[in-house]
C-alpha cells in the first residue's frame, strides 16, 4: 500500500530536529521513523508495540526515496542529503554535494527505478541488476546503491517462486553490507542471512545454511549488545544447531549446543554456567569423553603412587614399601583403571584415607564418564 506524508509538516520536524543537534546533521531514516512514531499513519494506533514499530521503519523505508527527491529540488537552498543524511547547508559550505544519481538515467532507467514493487517481475530485476552493475557501483552513493538493493530484494517478497537469480542477489546484498559495515543498514543485514539460511534449508544444503546463520548471528554481536536481542540471538542458534546435525556436522553442533545453553540461561536471567551445564558442555562427543577419562586415569594413577594402595601383603607406595618404582606406578594405574570401571577384582584396595577418597571419586566419575560415552558415541554415529 502506498503512504503519503504531510511533506510540510516534515520540513518543519527535520528543521528543529537539525537546528537541535550539535553537528546538524541527523540520519534519514531515523528520522523519517521518528517523525511517524510522533505523527503516526492513520493504521497505527500503539506506536509502543513491536509490531507498529517494524511498520513504521517499513513504511519509512517506503516513503523515503520520494521523500528525499522532494527535498532536492524544493529544499536545496537549505539542506543536502549526503551518504544518508540530512544535513544543513550553513554547515557544510566546505561539502561538495554529491551529483544526483537519477540525473543520469534515461526516462526508461528512471521509469524503471520509479516502478512501485507489485510491479516488478524477474525481467525487471534482471535489468536493475544490471543497471547496479553499470551505473550505481560507479556514480551513486552509498546509500543510492544500497536503496535499489533493497528495492529489488522487497520485490522478491512479492514473487510467489523465486527466481534463479535470487539466491545470487542474496549473496550480492550481504557482501554489499559486509563492505559497509559502518552504514546504517548494516544493522538489518541480518534478514538477508536469515533469508538465506531459509533458501538453502528448503534445498536441503544444511550446511550452508548453518553457515548464514552464523553470519546472521555474527551481524547482532557487531551491532547490538543488548539483552533485547537475546531471544532472536537464540532462534537463530538453535536453529543453526539443527542444521550442523543434519549436515552430520557433530562437532559444530556440540559446540553451537553449548551456547544455546549459555543463551537459555542468560534469557531465563541465571548464571551462564552451573555445574551440571559445565559437565554437559565438556562431554558433547566421545573425544571429549574419552580425554576426560584418560586425565582423570593419569591423576588418580599419580595420586595412588603417592598416597599408596594396599595388596594382600602391604602397602606400597613410592615412599612405603620394597618395589621399584615404576612396578607401584604400573600397579597405580591397573588399580586406576579397574576402579574406574568399577570391577573391583579385590587384589589392590585404597592403602588409606586419602586413597578412599580417591577412589570414591574415580568409581563415581567412570560410571558417569563411561555412560556419557555411550550416549555420545551413539549420537554421532547411529544416525
Amino acid at each position: 500500500m502506498e503512504h503519503e506524508i504531510d511533506y510540510q509538516c516534515f520540513v518543519t520536524f527535520l528543521k528543529e530536529g537539525l537546528e537541535d543537534t550539535d553537528d546538524k546533521k541527523l540520519n534519514e531514516l531515523e528520522t523519517l521513523v521518528e517523525f511517524y512514531e510522533e505523527f503516526p499513519p492513520d493504521e497505527i494506533d500503539d506506536t509502543d508495540s513491536d509490531y507498529a514499530k517494524e511498520e513504521l521503519e517499513r513504511i519509512a523505508r517506503a516513503v523515503l526515496p520520494n521523500l528525499r527527491r522532494k527535498l532536492h529540488t524544493e529544499e536545496k537552498q537549505w539542506l543536502m542529503i549526503k551518504d544518508g543524511k540530512f544535513v544543513l547547508v550553513t554547515q557544510a559550505t566546505d561539502e561538495v554535494e554529491p551529483k544526483d544519481i537519477k540525473a543520469q538515467l534515461n526516462n526508461k532507467q528512471l521509469d524503471l527505478i520509479d516502478r512501485s514493487l507489485t510491479e516488478i517481475d524477474n525481467r525487471h530485476r534482471e535489468a536493475l541488476l544490471s543497471l547496479f552493475s553499470e551505473m550505481y557501483e560507479k556514480s551513486a552513493t552509498v546509500i543510492e546503491q544500497f536503496e535499489l538493493l533493497e528495492k529489488i530484494y522487497l520485490s522478491y517478497q512479492y514473487s510467489i517462486e523465486k527466481d534463479v537469480n535470487y539466491i545470487e542477489f542474496l549473496r550480492k546484498l550481504c557482501d554489499f553490507c559486509e563492505k559497509y559495515p559502518s552504514e546504517v543498514f548494516y544493522k538489518d543485514s541480518y534478514k538477508y542471512y536469515e533469508d538465506l539460511a531459509k533458501y538453502y534449508r528448503a534445498k536441503y544444503e544444511h550446511a550452508d545454511s548453518a553457515q548464514s546463520l552464523k553470519s546472521a548471528l555474527l551481524v547482532l554481536e557487531k551491532t547490538s549488545k543488548k539483552d533485547d536481542l537475546l531471544p532472536l540471538k537464540l532462534k537463530f542458534t538453535r536453529a543453526m544447531r539443527i542444521q550442523y546435525g543434519l549436515a552430520g556436522d557433530e562437532p559444530n553442533a556440540s559446540e553451537t549446543f553449548i551456547e544455546e545453553n549459555k543463551l537459555n540461561r542468560r534469557i531465563l536471567g541465571k548464571s551462564e554456567k552451573s555445574w551440571i551445564h559445565i559437565i554437559s558442555d565438556n562431554c558433547q562427543n566421545p573425544s571429549k569423553v574419552a580425554k576426560s577419562a584418560f586425565w582423570l586415569v593419569l591423576l588418580s594413577t599419580i595420586i595412588f603412587s603417592f598416597v599408596g594402595i594396599k595388596s594382600a601383603s602391604d602397602i606400597q607406595s613410592f615412599f612405603e614399601g620394597d618395589k621399584y618404582w615404576y612396578i607401584v606406578l604400573w600397579d597405580s594405574f591397573y588399580f586406576s583403571v579397574v576402579t574406574f570401571t568399577t570391577l573391583g577384582y579385590g587384589d589392590f584396595s585404597p592403602g588409606n584415607g586419602i586413597s578412599r577418597v580417591m577412589a570414591n571419586i574415580v568409581s563415581v566419575s567412570g560410571l558417569l564418564l563411561s555412560s556419557l560415552f555411550l550416549v555420545t558415541l551413539v549420537r554421532k554415529y547411529g544416525r
